[in-house]
């Protein structure tokens, strides 16, 4: 393992493993054409050093964040708790994660997740508004996009 005041990165494990820094980021990437030797001492040098991935990295790197936040009136409604779980499992299956928010009904909590979304913390907001009644034109006119 690496000093414990630090995590290892990408080029501890491509020293442990005498390979480069871009065969261990092809390894990490399922890169295809990669000898299983090779394979197995990268792997062997991430078990030996408790590599783990920096999310963040990759965030920045891609341009995605693999977050969705689904923002909702009010979790204590059976329909939106059953909502939100059903939303869960499908997000996984296109390898999204879901953040969820209750709005508690209230407009300026809508408006500000949508902000938060057109702010990159998220790839995508799906929301549940609460009923437009008066000042709606007000509502759209805060919110991103529209």
């Amino acid at each position: 393992m690496v000093a414990s005041s630090r995590k290892a990165t990408l080029h501890d494990v491509a020293k442990r493993a005498h390979v480069s820094v871009a065969s261990v980021s092809n390894y990490l990437n399922d890169y295809p054409y990669m000898k299983p030797a090779t394979r197995e001492r990268i792997q062997q040098a991430i078990d030996e050093l408790g590599y783990v991935t920096n999310q963040q990295a990759r965030n920045l790197r891609s341009g995605r964040t693999g977050l969705i936040s689904l923002s909702l009136p009010d979790l204590n409604q059976i329909y939106f708790s059953e909502l939100a779980e059903e939303m869960i499992t499908r997000a996984r299956e296109y390898g999204y994660r879901i953040i969820i928010e209750s709005t508690g009904n209230d407009r300026q909590r809508e408006i500000e997740s949508a902000h938060a979304m057109a702010s990159n913390m998220t790839d995508g907001l799906i929301l549940s508004p609460r009923p437009c009644g008066r000042g709606c034109g007000r509502a759209r006119g805060a919110l991103p996009g529209w």
